[in-house]
């Protein structure tokens, strides 16, 4: 796929999130409303896995992060976000949550990398747009 086709695809996935979120408000708990948009995903990851025969073998180890990293990153952060949405207006929480990149940044343990610095300040005047 060229850049193109890959931006288009992001726009169009990333930008749905935050209408079905506006739709999923108040119909159902938050909690409710990310179990059943995670395990709609899920599906359709299995799915495409299946389909292009990928492997899916993985230690109990590795499964363990993999659930922790999806607790985490995924379940929580988008609970927060439906709540969020209750009270914000969604441009808000988009510019906040797409900000999340640099809090985990901040937290490395090596320190961030000069490329991810030089990375900030181009992507900080798309959110505006």
């Amino acid at each position: 796929m060229g850049n193109l086709q890959l931006f288009a695809g992001c726009v169009a996935i990333w930008g749905s999130t935050w209408l079905a979120i506006k739709f999923q408000l108040g119909s159902v708990a938050p909690e409710a409303s990310v179990f059943y948009r995670f395990l709609l995903a899920s599906c359709l990851l299995f799915a495409y896995c299946l389909a292009r025969r990928l492997p899916l073998r993985y230690s109990l180890k590795q499964h363990a992060w993999i659930a922790l990293l999806g607790v985490f990153m995924f379940s929580v952060s988008y609970i927060f976000v439906y709540y969020a949405e209750e009270h914000v207006v969604s441009g808000l929480v988009a510019v906040g949550y797409s900000a999340s990149p640099l809090l985990g940044m901040l937290g490395m343990r090596a320190g961030p990398l000069f490329t991810t610095f030089a990375g900030v300040p181009p992507g900080g005047p798309g959110h505006g747009r």
